[in-house]
């Protein structure tokens, strides 16, 4: 049968983290007896591409408000998105729509840190090593925490300023010669 044409408010994301979202949109069917398909989609701002968040939302008549969400994950830390409501009728006039589209920013993820083996051991001194993964972080430092107890606690090393993925060193001396000593790299953000 015949369908009055369907509307769908502008999309919204919620629960934003460095790698999910809670994507959502009302919408109005409009669809009379027949059905309509409503699926949200979303891609990053700067791609052609869009992708189907979950299965879709199928419905009939003329329903009142219809409120879908879908929680997508796998995003990119610090990236902009799009996200849209697409509906597919199935309708005598089969008349389709495909809402206003919605910007969000993914947050900036934690950046990571991983203890390489020192290097440069000597009698009274050795460098530390560790490698930085910043995962778009912002005003990222990396350390080290040395001792001869484990975990080390006694001595820390100066805040180094990071800006992107890397590895970083640092030389401690003043070590006594024969004597084990533990060290771990830190960030903080």
């Amino acid at each position: 049968t015949g369908a009055v044409v369907a509307s769908a408010s502008t999309p919204s994301a919620s629960s934003i983290t460095a790698s999910s979202a809670t994507i959502a949109c009302n919408y109005y069917p409009n669809v009379n007896e027949s059905t309509c398909t409503a699926l949200l989609q979303y891609k990053r701002t700067v791609d052609a591409t869009w992708t189907d968040a979950g299965t879709g939302n199928t419905d009939g008549g003329y329903a009142e408000i219809t409120t879908y969400s879908e929680a997508i994950s796998g995003l990119d830390a610090a990236t902009s998105y799009d996200v849209r409501l697409s509906i597919t009728r199935n309708t005598a006039t089969d008349t389709s729509l495909t809402s206003s589209t919605y910007s969000f920013n993914t947050l900036a993820g934690a950046p990571t840190v991983t203890t390489d083996p020192a290097s440069s051991i000597g009698i009274t001194g050795a460098t530390l090593n560790g490698t930085l993964d910043i995962n778009s972080g912002a005003g990222v430092n990396v350390s080290f925490k040395w001792d001869t107890a484990a975990p080390p606690t006694a001595n820390t090393t100066a805040n180094q300023s990071k800006t992107a993925d890397g590895s970083f060193t640092q030389n401690i001396t003043g070590l006594t010669a024969s004597t084990t000593y533990y060290f771990e790299a830190f960030t903080s953000f």
